[in-house]
């Protein structure tokens, strides 16, 4: 079982990842994550100066470096499925069409021609980017993305597009204003007790 998380920062993607995570395990399953973009592989540098501001790179440079991070791992990925593994990604290819500038359109027909493997589900942690930016607040270091609304406000319209049109999988959308445990209870009935 394949299982993406995405979601504009702010969601409380990650926290929620590894509380999912955690009730795999408890249920005996074996799991293996993988995190993008991937700061400690082969595209990390460029990636974290891009991230921090050090360089400037074109859209297009943008997202085919955010998704060869992804790319890199496909191997790997169709290994640990082969072998029973639970695989769960904290972001996905769908981050690169939702956070990079590149045509619409042509982001999803690349990664469609890159015959990429499809999630079997893609959990959205939607939050509206108000909410979102206040969540940020107070962290010693923001990225590039973090503290603009505006890019925000576009990532999350583009993230519901690709929900919409079930892109790559079929997307579960949860809204993530609720109290964190709701969420987490939220996320493991609809994936794990398939009531959809």
């Amino acid at each position: 079982m394949f299982i993406v998380f995405e979601g504009i920062n702010g969601s409380g993607k990650t926290k929620h990842v590894h509380s999912f995570i955690k009730e795999l395990k408890k249920r005996g399953k074996k799991v293996k994550l993988y995190e993008y973009p991937d700061k400690a592989g082969i595209f990390g540098k460029p990636i974290k100066n891009f991230l921090n501001k050090d360089i400037d790179i074109s859209p297009e440079s943008q997202f085919l470096l955010f998704l060869a991070d992804i790319m890199k791992d496909q191997d790997s990925i169709k290994k640990d499925l082969e072998k029973g593994y639970w695989v769960i990604a904290d972001r996905y290819a769908l981050t690169t069409i939702a956070f990079q500038r590149i045509n619409y359109t042509k982001a999803k027909e690349i990664i469609s021609a890159l015959n990429i493997i499809r999630p079997d589900h893609i959990i959205y942690l939607s939050v509206s980017p108000d909410i979102a930016i206040e969540r940020i607040k107070g962290k010693k270091r923001y990225t590039r993305f973090e503290r603009d609304e505006e890019f925000l406000i576009k990532a999350n319209f583009r993230y519901k597009e690709l929900a919409s049109e079930n892109f790559l999988s079929k997307w579960i959308t949860i809204e993530t204003t609720k109290p964190f445990e709701e969420v987490s209870q939220e996320i493991v009935k609809k994936v794990l007790n398939h009531k959809h």
